[in-house]
């Protein structure tokens, strides 16, 4: 037996100890990007920063970013970014999880790099639970497992989150200037700039993380074995089971008591030997320690009872129990909300028996619904050459239809090219179309093949055809009459057979009309129309959709009819997408409630009918008022938050909104839009709020400006840039957006 014991010991010390190693965080902050020309940076000061690490002797170089399109306006930087990733192979850059499924991955958009020079991108290797950062090691190659030897860590472990904001060693502009110290060290280099970084909000603290910072963590507490060891739930139940096994023997004998002591202490045994080993044992486990509690107390209540029914006159007391007119009002009415969406609770609809649509258009639609009879003509116009145009509001699936469209063609073995045309600008959009000649302008190095011929013999879907320019009208309009054109800086004609589909969420009459698009043109183009009807007006596709998507993500969830019964009464402008998000959404939410049923808070949906209200004061009022008696500090918005049973996110949108409406009311002036939020002449912490605002300022200027940059409409900028703002707001959104325009 003792020596059993003492073979044991070793077993339980065995501990995994990774030495650890210094990293240096370099960091591309406000202040270099702006004193670099703005944002994105051009990529020569990429390649100079890696030629400088690469001298003062790095071991590695990391580029916490991505590089996949090119930048037209500086080809040239491009290339010499690209000569210096082809001169150090010590260098390693950000890709896609997909991206690196082939042997090369394209960066810059003309070049090519092998795989084995990239890591993806952290998002998909962690999650947030119980507070804690859940980090699986051997899923695909992150930063974490690039610097960790993954051979003597577990495949998944658990560490608390960064108490503090961990600061960066040097600055891009540091490293730029001069030589650092980094010689046998590996550089990491990340951009933290409020818009471009990606950041993570922990639901207990709501505090912002950026995705680099979490991973370096995470590679500091794995070097320090400061961390949790992930088990699958089989082992830990296996384990349970043992401290559970008297329980069996109490059926056949009486001493109930007995064993449920036994059964406690073994099960205490078996968590105090997984806290030494540090294992992670998930909260809801500890409810085994109810089965040996009940039978103790069952026990124990059965022997008084039996005591007490040998005697000849005992008398028992009743113990008054507290009557529903004693819970306090605000109780009552949170159990009644949300018994309205618990007391009918059934489990999801098996996946068998989910009939997802049509095998080739994509489209996810319920027997009832509309689309059915869209997609039965749309197979019959496909038996024909004669174009199509899709209208449809932004995320209905109009490029799926078009796909469709093709698919069914006789034009099916051929391309399917599609287009977007309000991404490009009027000197490139020609280019993407036609192609261009090498030397046609600068930066054409060879000839380029347009997407009309790149599309020849199949079908060309052109998305947001209302957003091109009339230039552009005319050379499509005379492509469509003559099926030939030349390319940019050429005059040899191509002749072409394309099959033309296009589509618009805008009103191309009302465009005709203003002169903003060519009649001749929409009248080419409009050979058979089909509408795509916005999701609001497909209650029965709302239902089968949110059923797909919630099977898909958690199964385990049960849903009630009330919970359907409100999401069909919700206007969804974002369509499709935005209730695919927010189901994803309401899951993570009720997860960490520990909730397995859903309410309509949990989808956070900004505006919700039949929502219930937090007071008769509107709520945005109600957040400024509480904002003022807080002055603006550092945590007022969370506070904000707390006190008015909200997320964090939602007052930040409606702080954004009431400075949009003062920007307009005080002609875009820091100093007055300040005194108009505090409503007091005497301003409370004057110089950190005016800080803040212009924060907030250059933002909103920033994304209106880039959006009117691309050519956007109001309504892109406003769904694609703001689509979180409150819609109480859009009207001075739209005001300010005019405003900028001129």
């Amino acid at each position: 037996m003792r020596r059993i014991f003492f073979a044991f010991i070793p077993i339980l010390l065995f501990r995994v100890d990774v030495s650890a190693r210094d990293l240096i965080h370099v960091t591309i902050q406000k202040d270099a990007v702006e004193l670099l020309r703005g944002w994105p940076l051009e990529r020569r000061w990429y390649a100079v920063a890696v030629q400088s690490l690469v001298a003062a002797g790095a071991r590695r170089i990391f580029i916490d970013i991505a590089f996949p399109f090119a930048d037209v306006g500086h080809p040239e930087s491009d290339e010499f970014f690209y000569y210096a990733l082809t001169k150090h192979d010590n260098v390693f850059l950000l890709a896609s999880e997909e991206g690196l499924r082939a042997d090369s991955v394209v960066v810059m958009g003309n070049y090519k790099l092998p795989a084995s020079r990239f890591f993806t991108t952290f998002s998909s290797n962690f999650q947030l639970r119980h507070g804690m950062l859940w980090l699986k090691t051997n899923e695909s190659l992150s930063l974490v497992s690039a610097l960790l030897d993954q051979s003597i860590l577990p495949s998944s472990v658990l560490m608390a989150l960064p108490e503090t904001d961990a600061a960066a060693d040097y600055s891009l502009l540091q490293v730029v200037q001069s030589p650092i110290p980094c010689r046998d060290l590996d550089v990491v280099i990340s951009i933290d700039y409020p818009g471009v970084t990606s950041y993570v909000l922990t639901q207990t603290s709501s505090r912002l993380f950026s995705t680099t910072e979490l991973q370096l963590h995470a590679v500091e507490k794995l070097y320090a074995g400061a961390y949790l060891k992930k088990w699958p739930g089989w082992v830990i139940g296996a384990a349970m089971s043992l401290g559970l096994s008297p329980l069996l023997l109490s059926f056949f004998s009486r001493m109930r008591i007995s064993f449920g002591v036994l059964s406690l202490v073994i099960c205490g045994l078996v968590f105090g030997g997984m806290k030494f080993l540090n294992v992670y044992v998930a909260p809801y486990w500890y409810s085994i320690f109810l089965l040996p509690l009940s039978l103790v107390a069952h026990g124990y209540f059965s022997q008084v009872v039996e005591r007490r029914s040998q005697r000849s006159a005992s008398r028992s007391e009743i113990l008054p129990q507290p009557s529903a007119s004693q819970l306090p009002t605000a109780d009552i009415d949170e159990f009644q909300y949300k018994l309205k969406f618990y007391e009918h609770l059934q489990n999801q609809i098996p996946p068998e028996e989910i009939k997802e649509l049509c095998e080739k258009s994509g489209l996810l639609y319920h027997q009832d619904s509309p689309l059915r009879q869209l997609l039965q003509k749309a197979k019959k116009i496909s038996e024909t050459d004669v174009p199509v145009m899709l209208f449809g509001e932004s995320g209905t699936g109009k490029e799926m239809l078009a796909r469709f469209i093709h698919e069914c063609s006789s034009r099916s073995a051929q391309p399917f090219v599609a287009v977007n045309c309000g991404s490009f600008n009027e000197n490139l959009i020609e280019s993407e179309l036609f192609g261009h000649e090498a030397g046609a302008f600068t930066g054409a190095q060879k000839r380029k093949m347009g997407r009309f011929e790149l599309a020849n013999g199949g079908s060309l879907f052109l998305d947001e055809i209302g957003e091109t320019s009339p230039a552009v009208q005319v050379k499509l309009l005379r492509v469509l009459q003559e099926e030939s054109f030349e390319r940019v800086g050429g005059i040899e004609s191509v002749r072409v057979s394309v099959r033309i589909i296009t589509a618009t969420h805008q009103n191309l009459q009302s465009a005709i009309r203003h002169k903003h698009f060519r009649e001749d043109l929409f009248y080419r183009l409009n050979g058979i129309s089909l509408v795509i009807p916005p999701l609001r007006e497909r209650a029965s596709d709302i239902e089968h959709l949110f059923k797909v998507f919630l099977f898909v993500r958690n199964p385990d969830i049960k849903i009630s009819p009330s919970i359907v019964d409100w999401l069909k009464i919700q206007p969804w402008p974002g369509n499709v997408r935005e209730l695919k998000t927010a189901t994803e959404r309401a899951i993570i939410n009720a997860q960490l409630q520990n909730r397995k049923f859903l309410l309509p808070a949990d989808f956070e949906l900004q505006n919700a009918r039949g929502a219930p209200q937090k007071d008769e004061e509107a709520l945005s009022e109600q957040i400024l008022s509480r904002l003022r008696q807080h002055q603006f500090k550092h945590r007022s918005i969370s506070a904000v938050a707390s006190e008015l049973a909200i997320h964090r996110a939602t007052v930040t949108e409606y702080l954004r909104g009431w400075i949009i409406r003062f920007m307009l009311e005080h002609d875009v002036d820091p100093s007055q839009i300040c005194r108009a939020l505090n409503g007091n002449p005497i301003v409370l912490n004057g110089k950190q709020l005016e800080e803040r605002v212009q924060n907030y300022i250059q933002s909103i200027r920033d994304k209106i400006s880039e959006g009117l940059g691309r050519r956007e409409s109001d309504s892109e900028i406003r769904l694609g840039r703001f689509k979180n703002l409150p819609s109480e707001f859009d009207d001075d959104l739209a005001q300010l957006i005019q405003r900028l325009r001129k």
